[in-house]
């Protein structure tokens, strides 16, 4: 499996997942925009919303690199509609494939969103160890009807070009809740059935194959 990264001040790192084939490959990456969800104090905590994401911070649950931090936290997100799958295809980081322990699982997600945490220098900030952020999925009324009690949550690894399972939401109306430990890209996916075939196009004119 090989691994395209793309970078862009402002936007959301992209990347793709896919298997070589000989010759040419051609890789379709849009990037997806840090969008300005506001900002809260480190120390007091708080709750922001975009995109049909909502997540709450506790009061002192911040680090900037492995240390506690208390200042000012500007919070970007983007979620991907996962109605669209065309445009999710390009947008969403990876593939939809997520390691499971030992085994892997093509998935089908119920919402994904990139989340970012700065300071005001544009320092990355992260969750303090030990720490967790509540987040809430808005499940789009097409899906509710495939929406399980509970659902498992995936993080996505840059490092590895796929998806990592780590907890799982909860359903509560029409929107997942669920406890994450740090923050990148985080998907709701329930695993999905996948079919290997192969495909021999026929020329008819020629009663032969192409």
């Amino acid at each position: 499996i090989s691994l395209v990264k793309v970078s862009k001040a402002g936007y959301f790192d992209g990347s793709r997942s896919f298997v070589p084939a000989d010759g040419q490959n051609r890789v379709r990456i849009a990037l997806l925009a840090k969008n300005d969800a506001g900002s809260f104090n480190a120390a007091s905590g708080g709750q922001l919303s975009l995109e049909n994401v909502e997540i709450d911070f506790a009061p002192g649950s911040i680090a900037l690199n492995g240390q506690p931090y208390s200042g000012n936290v500007n919070v970007s997100i983007n979620s991907i509609d996962p109605t669209d799958t065309w445009n999710m295809s390009q947008q969403m980081p990876g593939s939809l494939v997520g390691a499971n322990g030992q085994q892997f699982d093509v998935l089908r997600s119920l919402g994904m969103a990139g989340v970012e945490l700065t300071d005001d220098n544009g320092q990355e900030l992260q969750l303090l160890a030990g720490n967790n952020a509540t987040v809430r999925f808005e499940v789009p009324a097409s899906l509710l009807a495939d929406a399980p009690s509970t659902i498992p949550l995936w993080h996505y690894s840059e490092s590895q070009g796929y998806w990592v399972r780590e907890g799982e939401a909860a359903l509560n109306g029409n929107v997942y809740e669920g406890e994450v430990s740090h923050f990148s890209f985080w998907n709701c996916d329930i695993p999905a059935e996948a079919v290997l075939f192969t495909l021999t196009l026929l020329d008819d004119a020629h009663g032969g194959s192409a």
